[in-house]
């Protein structure tokens, strides 16, 4: 039986497939994050079959990369917690840490 841990990688795995898109250099940093909600659709998906129906509590969003690394951020909004990233695999590894660090999820 596989553990929880190797069940997540499993699902995150196909994440790395997802093509992930650059800042164009003519382009401000301040008004372009590089993924637009479209792409975040897949990780609002997986959130959803890692933790069933409780998908509703999380929100996703693309946030540009901090000097050309990839970046996360979680945040608290009511009854929600947003999940940001630059690209869908950064806001899948921090829904991950959200569910490594988090007791509230643990069962």
């Amino acid at each position: 039986m596989m553990t929880p841990r190797q069940c997540l990688l499993q699902l995150l795995l196909p994440l790395l497939l997802i093509p992930q898109t650059r800042l164009h250099a003519e382009e401000p940093r301040g008004n372009a994050t590089g993924i637009g909600n479209t792409k975040l659709a897949p990780v609002q998906s997986l959130i959803e079959r890692v933790a069933p129906g409780r998908g509703q509590e999380f929100v996703v969003e693309a946030i540009p990369a901090a000097e050309g690394r990839g970046v996360f951020e979680l945040e608290s909004r009511g009854t929600k917690v947003a999940v940001r990233g630059d690209s869908p695999l950064s806001v899948a590894v921090g829904f991950n840490w959200y569910l490594k660090y988090y007791p509230e999820i643990r069962s």
